[in-house]
Parts: C-alpha cells; sequence; structure tokens
C-alpha cells in the first residue's frame, strides 16, 4: 500500500515538474521506428494544457498514422522549444513539416496552457523571422510545410516567403 502511494507521490511530482517547465522544453512523444527515415517528417503539437479541445491529442490512430509516415512528434509550449530542437535537425533533412496549434488567422498557438494569446514566444507568427530561417534550412527542396490551425490561411504566403524557395505551404481556411 505505501508503494502505492509512493508511486502515485512520484507521479504528480514529476507531472507538477513538468507542466512547470514544458514552456522552456520539448517532449518527443512518438518517434519512428529506427530502421525509418528518421527526421523525415516532423510534427509539432502544442501540450495538452494548451489544447483546450482536445483537436491535437495523440491517440492510438495518431500515434500509428505518424508511425506509417515515419514522423517524430514533438510537443512544444514555446517558439525557443521548437527551435532548439530545429537545431538538431540536420540540414535539409525534413521533407514534411506540420505546425499545429490554436489559431485565428495571425498565429499558430503552442502554449503551455499559461500564455496570453499576444504573447509572440507561444506560437509562430509570420513575421517570426529567427524561427522560420531556421526550419527553412532544415527543409529539402520542394518539402510540404503544413500550418495546421483554424484560419491559418492568411498566414501561408508570409510563411512561403521566408521558407525556401520550392518549399510549399499549405493551410486551410476554417
Amino acid at each position: 500500500l505505501y508503494r502505492c502511494f509512493a508511486t502515485a507521490a512520484l507521479a504528480v511530482a514529476v507531472r507538477n515538474a513538468i507542466t512547470s517547465w514544458q514552456h522552456n522544453a520539448h517532449a518527443v512523444v512518438s518517434r519512428p521506428p529506427s530502421g525509418a527515415t528518421r527526421g523525415a517528417a516532423l510534427v509539432f503539437y502544442p501540450y495538452s494544457s494548451a489544447d483546450h479541445n482536445g483537436a491535437y491529442k495523440l491517440d492510438d490512430h495518431a500515434r500509428q498514422r505518424a508511425l506509417e509516415l515515419a514522423a517524430t512528434v514533438v510537443r512544444v509550449g514555446r517558439v525557443g522549444a521548437a527551435k532548439r530542437w530545429l537545431v538538431h535537425a540536420s540540414p535539409n533533412s525534413l521533407r514534411h513539416v506540420s505546425l499545429g496549434g490554436h489559431g485565428n488567422g495571425t498565429r499558430v498557438v503552442w502554449g503551455d496552457g499559461a500564455c496570453h494569446e499576444s504573447d509572440r514566444t507561444c506560437g509562430l507568427w509570420p513575421n517570426n523571422k529567427a524561427f522560420l530561417s531556421l526550419l527553412a534550412s532544415r527543409l529539402t527542396e520542394r518539402a510540404v510545410v503544413v500550418l495546421e490551425s483554424c484560419y491559418a490561411l492568411p498566414m501561408a504566403p508570409d510563411t512561403a516567403k521566408a521558407l525556401r524557395d520550392g518549399a510549399r505551404v499549405f493551410a486551410t481556411d476554417a
């Protein structure tokens, strides 16, 4: 019985520590098998604490799809965490990148659940040149970038301009 309580207390402490620091870190939640081409596809999603309607929940179906696509799925809280992850990716290695998060046509929000909507460190804004430049250096020729967010279509032209020639940006207006 004591072991159960100790395990539960440890789990709560770890969860609280992760919640406290997740805005400064990233968490890889799905990685392709070792035989697959690692890094070929990358998905950035917000932490579940910033996902008010579960749109970026990683259920068994989503994990299976990520494995089939040989995608690495990374939860990020802030742009700095996404940049720190990208720094370790090889140049010209990403053929598909999905930038998922809630949005309203001006940004794709990642966040840790405690971000103000105007906080530019909590997500992708089209004028975030440093992040987009780093992302561009990691893309292969004719890579695909998906702005996986509601009403992201207005961001697509500026995002495409910031990426390398031939990169295709897809977004929705719904």
